[in-house]
């Protein structure tokens, strides 16, 4: 029998180990699908209640100034002026509020997936990108909502959309920016950064955060018929946690079946 050589021993041995680095960088996640899918979803509800929680504690920072509240009847200048500081003070509320939503669940999101790929640094890559871009993209979606709100309110306004079907838009886009910054802090949560992983992360993010916020004005009917869905961010305790958990459970759904 003839013994193998040096050079194809060594050339043995680096496939080996080539095969090994691999296995320990990618195998991790797709040996345990399930695991992992169910694992990003639990982490979804979790960045719900932490969320909601966070939310509830900041409260309103914005009101509107109380001098302009006066007694008695105001005159048509006072009335508009209180209703600018209403939308001044709404603006500001929502865009705080979704920035602070945002980063809870893109770091959420962003920490379980880096721990179930086992990715080391990567993990505190992941969650500072998903929580700067999450909150950032949260910040912007809150002026966004708003005024597509106020807009929508105008005398002048298009009429091309029916209320429902502008309801739907506005919280659409509200979570699919949201869903944008998350899936970039989870695509970059790996062992190996690679480019079209990534990309897939954020378009899936991004796609469901959009389904999710279309279809809650429709979910919350049915859950909770009494419940308004028309505000950028909703005012009843329950509206808040279907608008939610709902969008974060269908976005962590999505970046769960992306490995």
């Amino acid at each position: 029998m003839t013994e193998p050589t040096s050079d194809e021993s060594a050339s043995t041995a680096d496939e080996t180990a080539s095969l090994a680095d691999e296995t320990v960088s990618q195998g991790h996640a797709a040996t345990n699908p399930v695991v992992r899918f169910l694992g990003i979803i639990v982490a979804g509800a979790v960045a719900t209640g932490i969320s909601y929680a966070a939310v509830a504690s900041v409260g309103e920072l914005y009101q509107i100034p109380q001098e302009l509240l006066v007694l008695g009847m105001p005159s048509a200048e006072e009335l508009d002026a209180i209703a600018a500081a209403g939308v001044v003070a709404n603006t500001g509320n929502a865009m705080v509020w979704l920035a602070i939503t945002g980063a809870i669940l893109g770091g959420v999101l962003a920490l379980v997936s880096g721990l179930l790929r086992r990715a080391g640094k990567g993990i505190a890559i992941g969650m500072v990108a998903a929580i700067l871009a999450a909150g950032g993209l949260g910040y912007l979606a809150g002026d966004l909502a708003v005024s597509s709100f106020e807009a929508a309110r105008l005398p002048s306004s298009s009429n091309a959309l029916s209320p429902e079907h502008r309801t739907m838009l506005m919280h659409g886009i509200t979570w699919g920016l949201i869903g944008l910054g998350v899936g970039l802090g989870c695509g970059l949560a790996r062992p190996k950064i690679e480019a079209k992983p990534v990309l897939v992360s954020v378009l899936v993010a991004g796609v469901m955060g959009c389904v999710a916020g279309g279809i809650f004005p429709i979910t919350l009917g049915i859950a909770a018929p009494l419940e308004n869905s028309i505000n950028p961010v909703p005012i009843s305790e329950v509206g808040r946690m279907v608008w939610m958990g709902l969008a974060s459970v269908l976005i962590a759904a999505g970046l769960g079946r992306t490995d």
